[in-house]
């Protein structure tokens, strides 16, 4: 059922991805910690933690989002909602995340979710309907928002990590 959601590879040149994955993994580059699922539960107690940096939300624009003009020029969304980027760090065996939409507050079908995958491993997307996007560096899978998704980590990289977009088409 592959009519709701689609998987492009080598979203972005060469050139322009390995520039934006080395800006994200500079020394200086700002991570923050924060809970990857929104409730904690026995299945994530001590793995419920990933680092995130946002460059977009609320309408306010954060430092560092002129990385993301390649990324967001090629999208060419009608509005910005949300764009963050996401690292989860490897475990020894992997990990699901529970089930979610990322922006709660809306049903509007023309909102929609991209994500870029920055680098290559065994982690994956899962979408409601059991389907698995597997983590392929300068992959780009969009779907929209009312689809709940999960991010399953990774066993076999240091990380995983991700560009997550959120936006209105026309």
């Amino acid at each position: 059922m592959q009519d709701y959601y689609k998987i492009t590879d080598n979203f972005l040149d060469t050139g322009t991805f390995n520039t934006l994955s080395n800006e994200l993994l500079m020394p200086s580059f700002p991570w923050y910690p924060s809970s990857i699922d929104a409730e904690e539960h026995e299945g994530n107690k001590l793995r419920n933690m990933q680092f995130v940096h946002y460059f977009y939300e609320n309408n306010v624009a954060m430092d560092g989002c002129n990385i993301l003009f390649p990324v967001v020029q090629k999208i060419n969304p009608l509005a910005v909602l949300r764009i963050k980027a996401n690292i989860t760090l490897q475990h020894d065996t992997q990990l699901k995340h529970d089930f979610h939409v990322d922006i709660t507050n809306t049903t509007n079908p023309s909102v929609m979710v991209s994500i870029l995958y920055m680098n290559t491993n065994n982690g994956w997307t899962e979408l409601e309907d059991g389907t698995k996007v597997q983590s392929v560096a300068n992959r780009l899978v969009t779907f929209p928002n009312y689809v709940k998704h999960r991010s399953v980590s990774c066993s076999d990289q240091t990380y995983r990590m991700v560009l997550n977009l959120d936006y209105v088409t026309s």
